[in-house]
């Protein structure tokens, strides 16, 4: 996923992933001139014996220890020390306790996979701005994995490891002969991001950008109906003056179809398959001006996630969003298409995250 367009100030709250997948790919900022321009890549470290004692503590590894100085790692494994370091920037995330500071350089477009490891502390990563503003950052997480997604060719991403101030490993002597308890591990991998056509396989050396998927036949990127605003599944509403009535629709949405995740929505998940259907204008038109649309989940896996939007299909058009179907349907009044520029009506069905199989939905004209 792409950097916002520009940063936030801290919440200090962990992400459970990094930001919303979008429709386009983003970067960070480019890094000041001042960054250190030295590169590390594979494993670093292994030769050296932890210190047990005494000042100054063991070296810190291929880091920086301010953020300008922030060192250039590339693909592999680095070890790394947070004993004796300083707390430069607040600690990482905000939460106090020592800091040091690596960047990268994305080699194509691709997603920036982190995986991080403390011997006997949970580290946090701070995605930090490129040019080191003070009490800004993209993200910041507690997880073991962390991926900053579709990094444009040449993007600068510069980070903070730390740990909480008031960690119990702070204060845990090194014992000899043993690892110290503020080591760490930082494992890091590019995953590139491939365009329509381009090979593709299962696996963690690429990926099809987030409005393809890969053809199991042809093993190349294709777009698929459905997964996209610009490639929308058309649906038509049920008629209640057919004879006999229409009062309900059913929906099936298939995670083996391979949905992806291109857009972002207020109640969402990140990284979560979603279908996009299409309702035309005319359709809505045709129902009384007191009606409604809703939809809810009938069968299936939850929490599922439902989100409507106007013509145009923005993330400033959205209309509606419910984060779990089963507890609350949908509900959209014909006052807001009616309000709504021309266009059509555009319904999301985002699945749970990891879900394997199909859910099941009911669409119906309502009015009261």
């Amino acid at each position: 996923m792409p950097a916002p367009s520009r940063p936030r100030r801290r919440t200090f709250a962990p992400l459970l992933a990094l930001l919303a997948a979008s429709c386009t790919g983003g970067s960070a900022a480019e890094s000041s001139a001042g960054s250190a321009e030295g590169e590390a890549s594979g494993e670093v470290g292994d030769e050296e014996e932890t210190e047990t004692g005494g000042e100054p503590g063991p070296p810190p590894g291929p880091f920086g220890e301010t953020c300008e100085t922030a060192m250039r790692l590339g693909s592999g494994r680095h070890l790394g020390n947070l004993r004796e370091r300083g707390e430069q920037r607040g600690g990482a995330c905000g939460q106090g306790g020592p800091e040091l500071f690596f960047e990268v350089e994305a080699p194509a477009r691709a997603d920036l996979i982190v995986d991080l490891k403390g011997a006997e502390f949970a580290p946090r990563l701070d995605w930090l701005t490129a040019d080191c503003l003070p009490d800004l950052s993209y993200a910041c997480s507690d997880l073991p994995t962390f991926v900053a997604y579709d990094q444009a060719p040449g993007s600068r991403l510069r980070f903070s490891i730390g740990l909480d101030g008031e960690d119990p490993a702070l204060g845990a002597a090194p014992i000899p002969g043993q690892p110290d308890p503020l080591d760490f591990e930082l494992e890091l991998a590019w995953r590139e991001v491939v365009g329509a056509g381009a090979p593709c396989a299962p696996s963690l050396a690429s990926r099809c950008a987030s409005s393809l998927v890969c053809d199991a036949e042809s093993s190349t990127c294709v777009s698929l109906p459905g997964n996209a605003c610009a490639t929308p599944t058309s649906l038509e509403l049920p008629d209640p003056a057919a004879s006999p009535p229409q009062n309900t629709l059913s929906l099936t949405v298939d995670p083996a179809q391979g949905w992806g995740d291109v857009h972002a929505h207020s109640c969402g998940g990140t990284r979560r398959a979603e279908q996009v259907f299409r309702i035309p204008r005319a359709a809505l038109e045709a129902l009384p001006s007191t009606a409604a649309v809703e939809i809810s989940q009938s069968a299936g896996p939850s929490p599922l996630t439902l989100a409507a939007r106007g013509p145009g299909c923005a993330a400033e058009a959205e209309l509606a969003c419910v984060g779990d179907a089963q507890a609350q349907p949908l509900r959209i009044e014909a006052s807001a298409w009616e309000a709504a520029p021309a266009g059509d009506l555009y319904l999301f069905v985002e699945l749970p995250e990891g879900a394997a199989e199909a859910v099941g939905l009911t669409l119906a004209a309502v009015d009261p």
